[in-house]
């Protein structure tokens, strides 16, 4: 995906990422007593990392594209390794962590409940004995609702003396029994006609009883719904889902 790789640069501001923040890497202060080793699974450039290291968590990072590692290295230091989750092998890390997270629906993207069951499977192993693992999903039942494509407001970001336009369209699509968001993105140079590029992230979305089945099957615990990472109220009709799992 070039959202990735060659726009990774401007990944965050994109996805405006800043503006939760404060509020996320706070509520994950909560979940981890002081000078704990935590994993974020799908750190994008870093940021999150870097702020939580600085609030005293030992907190590494990884990441499956190889663009948004050399950036977070780059900015913030060699805290960072490019790896798959569903793959990242265990050997040499079981127990090594008393937590990992992972935001913005990074699991979504595993295609199917194997590859979920997979890798919630690693991340049990990485887990010390009670070890949380904090994960943010995207919420079903909005997409079950969803009759019609939504179309965002146009996000216009200066890059290189010129303005990229990025068109954002979100719709689903069915799997069996699995429901999907899809997020048509169109990107554009506002000043060169022509310069044009399209991509369709395919992200799954989940109900809690969905997501806890397959966390179960790994050897994971639900023990609390939250609305939010920063801890917000979960409501069963919103938009957000964070999961807190332990081992």
């Amino acid at each position: 995906m070039r959202l990735f790789s060659d726009l990774a640069a401007h990944y965050f501001q994109l996805e405006n990422r800043r503006a939760t923040l404060e509020r996320d890497t706070r509520g994950l202060l909560e979940f981890f007593a002081p000078g704990s080793r935590v994993l974020d699974l799908g750190c994008g450039t870093g940021e999150h990392v870097a702020v939580l290291r600085k609030a005293g968590l030992d907190c590494e990072g990884l990441d499956i594209a190889p663009d948004m590692i050399a950036l977070a290295r780059e900015r913030f230091g060699d805290h960072f390794r490019v790896a798959d989750f569903r793959d990242m092998p265990a050997k040499g890390l079981q127990g090594r962590y008393a937590g990992c997270f992972s935001l913005f629906g990074s699991f979504g993207y595993l295609p199917d409940d194997a590859a979920l069951v997979r890798a919630l499977r690693v991340v049990a192993a990485l887990l010390a004995s009670g070890g949380l693992f904090v994960v943010e999903v995207w919420h079903r039942p909005p997409y079950e609702s969803l009759k019609q494509p939504v179309v965002s407001p146009s996000i216009r970001l200066r890059v290189n003396h010129r303005v990229l336009v990025r068109e954002r369209r979100a719709g689903v699509e069915r799997r069996e029994n699995r429901l999907y968001a899809a997020i048509h993105h169109r990107y554009f140079a506002e000043e060169a006609a022509g310069e044009t590029f399209e991509e369709t992230h395919l992200m799954r979305v989940f109900t809690v009883d969905e997501f806890r089945a397959l966390a179960e099957t790994a050897g994971l615990e639900l023990i609390q719904v939250l609305g939010d990472v920063g801890g917000g109220v979960w409501r069963e009709s919103g938009n957000g889902l964070v999961l807190v799992l332990r081992k």
